[in-house]
C-alpha cells in the first residue's frame, strides 16, 4: 500500500497510540514489541507510533532507525503488513502508522 494511502485510510478512525519519546533504544524496541502483540490480540488494524522528530538525539535519530529495523526484523515483518511516515505540514515526520497483520 502506499504510505499516503495508509495514512489516510488509518485516520479515519482513532488510534491506539504508542508513544516512545525520551526512551532509550533497547526499551523502546521492547515496549512496541508488547504493544504491536496486546494490539494485534484485540484485533486492531492499525496503530500510531510516535517516535519524536530526533531532535534530542546525538547524530541520527535513534528511535526513527530502531522502529524502521523492528518493521524489516522476522518479528516485525510477522506482525506489520505496511507501515508509513505521518507528514507534518514541513514534510517532517514524529510518528509513524503501522498496518498490523491479523492473527493467525
Amino acid at each position: 500500500m502506499r504510505p499516503p494511502r495508509l495514512v489516510a485510510r488509518a485516520r479515519r478512525g482513532r488510534l491506539p497510540t504508542l508513544r516512545l519519546r525520551g526512551l532509550r533504544r533497547e526499551p523502546a524496541v521492547e515496549a512496541l514489541t508488547a504493544f504491536v502483540v496486546r494490539e494485534r490480540a484485540a484485533g486492531s488494524r492499525y496503530v500510531r507510533i510516535v517516535t519524536g522528530k530526533g531532535l534530542g538525539s546525538p547524530g541520527d535519530p535513534v528511535l526513527k532507525e530502531a522502529l524502521a529495523e523492528w518493521c524489516a526484523s522476522v518479528a516485525g515483518e510477522a506482525a506489520v503488513a505496511a507501515w508509513a511516515p505521518e507528514l507534518d505540514v514541513r514534510g517532517e515526520y514524529g510518528s509513524v502508522i503501522l498496518q498490523l497483520r491479523p492473527r493467525a
